[in-house]
This record gives structure tokens, sequence and C-alpha cells, in this order.
């Protein structure tokens, strides 16, 4: 119905079939005409490594955004959590295309791996481009902040911004659909375990001289922009910002809220320009290359600077943690308290539990459960568990302070 499978055997190169049929009888593995050496080594050693530790990053900054300490009255951790669960669906997606050099050429041709990088590269678009136009609500709701606070602060909360996210997701899933059908999967007239990809009837009746037109202004020219105006306009309010507030004098409570609308800013300019710095390369080469004739010349000639470019890319989705690490110190001191809080949670947890069963062994008195007969924790006893593991943590980092002033 959608791939036309006789019409592409029969078109097929013959020099094609004879360097497939070679790759597969050889025991080791060598580029495609269309894969260049950078290409490879980028694929084989980098993108793994950018994978495993995007994932983990991206996980933690969820675990912490998710934390009451980082909730912003104006909704943008919530935007940030949207962003790193676009960054950690977007690296999943990368996983076929990891796992094609690392097993040997037969399984990489397999149809059932095939289908799954077909379908992966659909869901990839939609993981990347919602990041994208996520930035760029990012910066206008940053903009928006600290020009006008008081309006801000009526029209953005985060009830809205959690909808503004969501919407953002579905609106990018439905322009980014027609990537599903723009391949289909045919089998090899040669052998029933190799599979190919194959463009579509309804991609090749017109609609791949549209879409890429399309996609390019939606997704590439108008959000980046939107972003590098707003960021100039950011870095230009904090430096302005800046100099006023040496020459003012405040209180100690205004200096407080407005360092702290300070450095919220600036890690939000420093997210804006990373990504906008990893990613407009690969705007550059996307446009020309989707605008422009793709032969197997053609994409032979750019192999290496697409993968160049789609792993600055991956390095902005993988290594975005480490923007907040540099650049937050609450995002610091909410990391160290939840692992200070694994670690000694279970330590402060038995103490509690050992002093409540003994009062209530003395007392008679306590919340019992008549099932097992132990004693359960009250409200008020949980309440004191998590005051002793915060106590704990301050007093692990007032003892890493003074250690350090003695040494």
């Amino acid at each position: 119905m959608w791939v036309n499978c006789h019409l592409a055997v029969s078109t097929l190169s013959a020099n094609v079939t004879d360097e497939l049929t070679i790759s597969l009888n050889s025991s080791e593995y060598t580029p495609s005409p269309t894969e260049g050496y950078i290409a490879k080594f980028l694929n084989m050693f980098i993108l793994p490594v950018l994978v495993m530790v995007g994932l983990i990053g991206n996980s933690v900054t969820l675990v912490i955004l998710g934390k009451p300490r980082m909730r912003i009255m104006s909704g943008i951790h919530c935007y940030l959590a949207g962003v790193a669960a676009a960054d950690i669906g977007f690296l999943i997606c990368l996983v076929p295309t990891v796992m094609k050099h690392w097993v040997s050429v037969e399984q990489s041709f397999l149809p059932s791996v095939v289908r799954a990088k077909q379908i992966a590269y659909g869901f990839m678009n939609i993981f990347k481009h919602s990041s994208t136009w996520l930035i760029v609500t990012i910066a206008i709701v940053r903009y928006i902040a600290v020009v006008r606070p008081l309006n801000a602060s009526a029209w953005m909360t985060i009830k809205k911004a959690k909808m503004l996210t969501g919407s953002i997701f579905l609106i990018i899933t439905a322009l980014d659909f027609p990537r599903f059908f723009q391949y289909g999967v045919c089998t090899s007239p040669y052998s029933d375990q190799i599979a190919y990809f194959v463009p579509t009837k309804f991609w090749m009746n017109g609609t791949y001289r549209i879409y890429p037109w399309i996609s390019s202004f939606l997704f590439f020219i108008i959000p980046f922009i939107l972003i590098f105006v707003f960021n100039i306009f950011l870095i230009v309010h904090v430096w302005r910002a800046r100099k006023i507030r040496h020459s003012l004098f405040e209180s100690k409570e205004m200096r407080k809220n407005r360092k702290q609308e300070f450095q919220i800013t600036v890690l939000l300019i420093g997210i804006i320009l990373a990504f906008f710095l990893m990613e407009f390369p690969e705007a550059v080469v996307t446009i020309a290359l989707g605008l422009g004739h793709q032969d197997a010349d053609t994409l032979m000639k750019f192999a290496d600077a697409v993968a160049i470019v789609n792993t600055l890319s991956t390095v902005n989705a993988a290594l975005n943690f480490v923007v907040y690490c540099s650049l937050s110190k609450q995002y610091q001191q909410t990391l160290r308290d939840t692992c200070c809080y694994i670690s000694g949670a279970r330590k402060s947890n038995v103490v509690i539990m050992f002093k409540t069963s003994r009062s209530q062994s003395g007392s008679g008195t306590g919340n019992v459960n008549p099932g097992n007969g132990n004693c359960c924790p009250t409200d008020q006893e949980r309440f004191e568990m998590m005051n002793t593991n915060e106590n704990y943590c301050r007093l692990q980092r007032k003892i890493t302070k003074s250690s350090l002033v003695m040494n």
C-alpha cells in the first residue's frame, strides 16, 4: 500500500547490490558508501558514551526539578523538566543507531532492526523539535518575567506552564507525524533476513517537495531567530541590572530576592546559549541537505559533516545537567541534599524507629498495626524523621566546610 517494493528492487544499482553482498560476506565492519571514517569513529565510540551519560544526567535532572525547593512560581522548572524528558526520549531513539555499529552486518539488516530504526526516526524528530520549541518558550517567558515582573506573576503560573508544555508536545507530534510515513521497509529478493528503507508513495507524491520547506521554517529558521533575539535581550537586561544593583541601597530580603532572580536568569541564558551553539550547525546542514537534491554522491560527500553536527546535537542533549551544576547553586545544593538524604536516610530512620518503638513499648501508646503487631510511625514521627535527615545533611556540610578550613 505505502511502498512499491518491486519497483524499488528493480531500480537498485548493481554496485550497491554487490557492495551489500561483499559486506555481508565479510567478517569485519566496513563503512557504507554514505559513511566516512570520521562518522564511523563518532558513531562507534563517542555516541554510546554520550547516550549513557545523557540518560543518567537527564534522569537526575528530572528528579531534582521535581523537588519542592526547585519550584518557581513562573513555572520555569516545568519547561526545564520538559526539555529533560525530551532529551531522554531523543537519546533513547539513538540506541538503534548506536547498536548498528556494534552488531554484525547480518543483524543490522534484520527486518525487525530496520523497522525499529524507522519508528525511532519519527520519534527522534518529535523529541528534538519539542526540545527546540521548549527552549524558545523558556527564552520568551523569562524575558517577560524580567521586563514585566508584576504582569508575569499573574499570567505565568505553574498550572499554565504544565498545560503549555503538554501542548507543545502535542502540536509537535501532529506536525512531525508525516515523518512516520516517509520511509517503508522492504525485504531483499535475495534473502528475507535483509531489509532496507524505501521512500513511500505518500512521500514521493509531492510531499518531499513541500514538507522540507515547512519543516525548515517551523523547526529551524523561526525558532532559532527567536532564540537569538530573546537571548540577546536577556543578556542586555542582565548587564543593565548588574550595573543598577551596585548603585542601589536595598534591604537584605530584597537583595536576596534580586540575587535569586539574577541567578535564574543567568542559568537560563547558559542553557539557551549552549543550545544555540550546539544546534545551529546541525540546523544549517539539515536545511542545506533537506532543501537540496539528496543522491548517493551528495550523502557521501557530507557524511562526516553530518556526523559531526549530529554529535554536537547529542552533546547538547546529554550534557545539560553540566550547565545546571555549573550555573545554579540551588541545583547544586538540592543535588547534594538528595544524595546526602539517600546515604543518611537509612541510618537516621533506624535511630528514629528505635526511639519510637522504645517509647511506645514503655508508655503503651502509639499507632499499632493490629495485623502484625508492629508499631507504625505516626505523621508527627514521619515529620521528625524528615527533619532528622535534613539536619543530618546540614551537619555533614558543616563538618566538610570546617575540615576544609582546618586544612
